[in-house]
């Protein structure tokens, strides 16, 4: 684990909480612990606020962002709630808005959709069985007590063992659910 991550989940000061333009320089910084590039110098396929056309229920069509986009890996969405308490209402909208925006991307959808509460709380969904499912399928990480490395999710996800669980390849799936097991004991 990298030194830097006991430190960057346990800052709790102004600049983080309560503020949703906190999310990119926290996701930098988080980033940096890690070990992975952060899309500091955005490209088509790692960027911040990646724009996605939608059409609403009257038929308007208009730009959303994905606060975080790398393609073939991850969709992420931010919040910054107040503080850490039992109301999951921001966490949830924030699932739905990634959810919806996905599925209007253009080519496949990502592996991972994320969700964070800057900086005490990461929730992952998968598609290993070729949908992500409602909110409580996701994956719980305190943030403040991260003691893994999620690294595969940024840098090398799982290819194709998603497709291959609802296809029913059997080799595929068992490293899928294989794969699944690892993440949920390593951030439940």
């Amino acid at each position: 684990m990298s030194r830097g991550l006991p430190r960057l989940g346990n800052v709790t000061d102004s600049r983080y909480v309560g503020s949703h333009a906190s999310f990119q320089p926290w996701l930098i910084q988080w980033c940096e612990a890690l070990g992975v590039s952060a899309p500091v110098l955005p490209t088509k396929s790692y960027r911040f606020e990646y724009p996605v056309r939608v059409i609403d229920r009257d038929g308007r069509e208009f730009t959303n962002f994905i606060d975080c986009w790398k393609a073939g890996h991850f969709a992420l969405e931010a919040k910054a709630t107040e503080v850490a308490d039992a109301n999951e209402q921001p966490l949830r909208k924030a699932f739905g808005q990634v959810r919806n925006y996905v599925a209007h991307t253009k080519g496949t959808a990502p592996p991972f959709l994320l969700v964070v509460d800057v900086p005490r709380t990461l929730i992952v969904w998968d598609r290993w069985s070729g949908e992500y499912g409602g909110f409580p399928a996701g994956y719980r990480i305190n943030l403040t007590t991260l003691s893994e490395r999620p690294q595969d999710i940024l840098t090398n996800p799982p290819s194709g063992t998603h497709r291959a669980c609802a296809n029913r390849d059997a080799g595929d799936c068992r490293q899928a659910c294989t794969t699944r097991r690892h993440f949920r004991g390593a951030w439940s």
